[in-house]
């Protein structure tokens, strides 16, 4: 036997939260009217193809923040320089980090 499994929206199901009296079986039978109803606003689920994008994205954007990070200490902390771009990875930025002269060991890491 398959039973169908719904995932309501918490946020957008206000009947429960406004019940007066609260308890899981009151609360039960009001979803269990609303889902007889349709008016289950439901919750996103994605894929779990969808979901591991997801996660490997998070992880490749770690991994650019903690660059920029180690970047930023190189330039500031180190050498002391600062910059006045909005951004220093955009294309004015670029240029400028190419152009620096810096220690050798610096150099190196920041190519």
């Amino acid at each position: 036997m398959h039973i169908p499994v719904v995932l309501a929206h918490p946020f957008k199901t206000k009947a429960i939260a406004s019940a007066r009296i609260k308890s899981d079986s009151v609360d039960a039978r009001i979803l269990a009217h609303l889902l007889r109803a349709d008016l289950i606003p439901e919750s996103y689920v994605p894929s779990k193809e969808m979901r591991s994008l997801v996660r490997h994205r998070l992880s490749i954007v770690k991994v650019r923040t903690m660059v920029k990070n180690k970047i930023h200490a190189i330039i500031i902390d180190r050498n002391g320089l600062k910059h006045e771009f909005s951004d220093l990875f955009g294309k004015a930025g670029i240029s400028w980090l190419k152009g620096l002269k810096l220690p050798s060991l610096d150099r190196l890491m920041l190519d």
